[in-house]
C-alpha cells in the first residue's frame, strides 16, 4: 500500500504540486481569518477602553493597574511552579538514580553467592 503510494507520488509530480498548492491556499486562508479575528476583537477592546476611558478614567486607570498587578502575581506564580517542577524532576532523576546504584549491587551480591 505505501509502496503504491510512494511510487504514485514520484511518477505523478503535476498532482503532488496541486496538493502541496491546495495546503498552502488553505493555510493561508485560515490565517487570514484568524488575523481578522484577531482584529476585530483587539478593534473591540479599543472601543470598550474609550468608553470606559470617556466614562470614567480613574476607574479606567484603575482596572489596568489592577490587570498589571494581577499579571504580574500569574507570572510569579507561574515561575515558582516551575522552579518547584525542575526541583522535583531532579529530585526525582537522582532517586532514579539511587534505586538502580541499589538493585545493580543487589544484583551484584546475589551473582557473588
Amino acid at each position: 500500500m505505501m509502496d503504491q503510494l510512494m511510487q504514485y507520488l514520484t511518477s505523478n509530480q503535476t498532482s503532488v504540486t496541486i496538493v502541496v498548492v491546495l495546503i498552502l491556499f488553505t493555510f493561508y486562508f485560515i490565517f487570514k481569518k484568524l488575523v481578522k479575528l484577531a482584529l476585530f476583537f483587539v478593534l473591540i477592546l479599543l472601543c470598550v477602553g474609550g468608553y470606559l476611558y470617556i466614562k470614567d478614567p480613574e476607574k479606567l486607570k484603575q482596572s489596568i493597574q489592577q490587570t498589571r498587578q494581577q499579571t504580574t502575581n500569574t507570572i510569579q506564580k507561574g515561575k515558582d511552579a516551575y522552579k518547584e517542577g525542575k526541583d522535583l524532576y531532579e529530585k526525582g532523576k537522582k532517586l532514579h538514580k539511587d534505586y538502580d546504584d541499589v538493585i545493580s549491587k543487589a544484583k551484584e551480591k546475589k551473582i557473588e553467592e
